[in-house]
């Protein structure tokens, strides 16, 4: 047993040590798992504060480009709602890679919130912002290269009450799509100086968009039991397409009094943040009197 131990490290002490010296290779694929060896779909891939980014496949599978100017001390980082992230240098991302093209996530022990019996008398609040026809469009798909735009959000902060709120419904209008499939992923984030921080949800959620289907599309989020204490960020994620496709776009109201709009362009990238402005997306909430 200590034999195979020792093997083994010394192995990845060899690669290691091999990559560190060499460049670094144009392409880092691989297929992320559970401790348990199931695959993990539309994991997020990519390097931490960079443009390098991906979402995995339905089977967990991603390929990563590393363009020009990636060092060997940044770091790739994987994630997914109701797992630990995992972040490692890139060179000893390539190496372990190079051994076993497999990367583990491990499961996080959550505490399922109380589910809340609400009385006839909760107020119902809807806020953010309905106009979908704007001569500003966002455009997800910015990538030439397959799968390394997806991980790409745009989301906007949403005001709740002092009293906390039970979020219910996220509406958001898709004003330009020729993908023939397309699957959105819904973030909701508590905030940190008006940046999105953790998530709240205890899972993922997904909505899937037909053949260059538009219009309002309705997120309902009450089998979440979402409560929010403070102002959050909701964002739609994208994670995946099918087929052919090269536009999908939302419109942006600028100026739009009081919103911040919110931006990210690849997985792990960092957010970024703008005044006055908004995406045509809605959130109705559910709070007590006050």
């Amino acid at each position: 047993m200590k034999t195979v131990y020792w093997a083994t490290f010394f192995m990845l002490f060899a690669s290691i040590s091999f990559v560190w010296g060499q460049s670094l290779p144009s392409t880092l694929t691989g297929v992320v798992t559970d401790t348990a060896g199931a695959s993990l779909p539309f994991a997020s891939v990519g390097l931490v504060n960079t443009t390098v980014g991906t979402v995995a496949d339905e089977n967990g599978r991603f390929s990563l480009y590393l363009t020009n100017g990636i060092r060997q001390t940044d770091t790739l980082r994987v994630s997914l709602i109701g797992y630990s992230a995992l972040s490692l240098p890139v060179n000893v991302a390539v190496a372990k890679l190079a051994i076993k093209p497999v990367i583990v996530l491990t499961p996080l022990s959550i505490r399922l919130r109380e589910v809340t019996v609400r009385s006839a008398d909760w107020e119902v609040r809807q806020t953010g912002n309905n106009h979908v026809d704007t001569r500003m469009k966002t455009n997800f798909a910015l990538s030439n290269k397959p799968r390394q735009n997806l991980g790409a959000e745009i989301g906007r902060v949403f005001r709740v009450p002092k009293q906390g709120a039970y979020l219910e419904e996220f509406r958001f209008y898709v004003s330009a799509n020729n993908f023939d499939s397309t699957r959105f992923r819904i973030n909701v984030y508590s905030l940190r100086r008006n940046y999105p921080s953790n998530s709240l949800l205890q899972r993922p959620v997904y909505i899937d968009l037909k053949k260059a289907q538009k219009g309002w599309i309705t997120v309902d989020l009450r089998p979440y039991n979402v409560f929010a204490a403070d102002d959050v960020a909701v964002s739609i994620e994208w994670v995946n397409y099918g087929g052919k496709g090269s536009y999908l776009g939302i419109p942006i109201t600028m100026p739009s009094i009081g919103a911040v709009h919110l931006y990210k362009y690849g997985s792990q990238t960092r957010w970024k943040k703008f005044g006055q402005m908004s995406a045509c997306m809605n959130l109705a909430m559910v709070c007590a009197p006050r």
